[in-house]
């Protein structure tokens, strides 16, 4: 079993007062998941399914903050090969199928939305310490996201992709 938490906030002070619809944003992903081993070769995997808790906030313009807190389930493979003792590298693609209701805060009336968030991560990951059958580790991570389907604006179909780097700390049993 993984459970694992992702913030992202775009609040730039900057954009304060600058005529565009979105000033800024904060996404939070939260999944729970169970998860399984399998070999494929010299590749060690891990296939997981579970639970995904998404929230998208926007702070435009119109100080119409739009909030999408939605559930919904997740799946992802994850693939790690060990360069020696302590270096692996690893590659993990995600996806979750979203359910909320979305609306403004100005009181106009909530709709059902549906969206998806994909995400691709490559990366090396280091064992720091060997713990009672499990280790722990750190990892710099390439990662890639796509929020797409009506999760952005006024619930139309645009789409948010977010690029660059990430470092996670954790522990693998």
């Amino acid at each position: 079993m993984r459970a694992r938490w992702f913030e992202y906030e775009n609040l730039n002070p900057d954009n304060v007062g600058v005529p565009t619809l979105i000033e800024s944003f904060d996404l939070t992903m939260v999944d729970v998941e169970v998860t399984d081993k399998f070999k494929l070769g010299h590749w060690n995997g891990l296939i997981s399914g579970g639970l995904r808790y998404a929230d998208y906030k926007e702070f435009g313009f119109f100080d119409a903050d739009q909030m999408t807190d939605s559930l919904g389930p997740v799946i992802g493979i994850e693939l790690t090969r060990c360069v020696d003792d302590k270096w692996s590298l690893f590659g993990l693609a995600r996806t979750s199928l979203q359910f909320a209701d979305h609306g403004l805060d100005n009181g106009a009336p909530m709709t059902n939305l549906f969206f998806t968030i994909t995400e691709i991560q490559l990366g090396a990951e280091r064992t720091l310490r060997r713990v009672h059958g499990g280790h722990w580790f750190i990892r710099g991570v390439f990662e890639a996201q796509r929020w797409s389907g009506g999760v952005i604006g006024d619930g139309d179909t645009e789409d948010l992709g977010l690029i660059g780097g990430t470092v996670a700390i954790g522990f693998t049993r």
